[in-house]
């Protein structure tokens, strides 16, 4: 799945270090229930979570635009914003 197809209003799990903060996100898991989670850091803090939209993450970062196609429970990851993604 690209996350350009999925529904714009779809809710993606991120972060005040992304949102917030404009900290680039590196790594991108789409989990095995077809969740998105994209974060600056592999894991984060609760209180630290924020819900977009689709629209609002691409919206912030283009270059996610860029994912590769991910299955339910794969997970992309970049060293930074200048790498190309990378499943893992």
């Amino acid at each position: 799945m690209k996350i350009i197809n999925e529904e714009k209003l779809r809710p993606v799990i991120t972060s005040k270090q992304v949102m917030i903060e404009n900290k680039p996100i590196t790594n991108v898991i789409y989990d095995e229930d077809g969740d998105w989670l994209c974060f600056h850091a592999y894991t984060i803090n609760e209180e630290d979570a924020y819900i977009v939209s689709i629209e609002q993450i691409i919206e912030h970062d283009k270059t996610l635009l860029s994912l590769p196609d991910l299955i339910e429970g794969e997970k992309a990851k970049r060293s930074n914003v200048n790498d190309s993604w990378e499943k893992y």
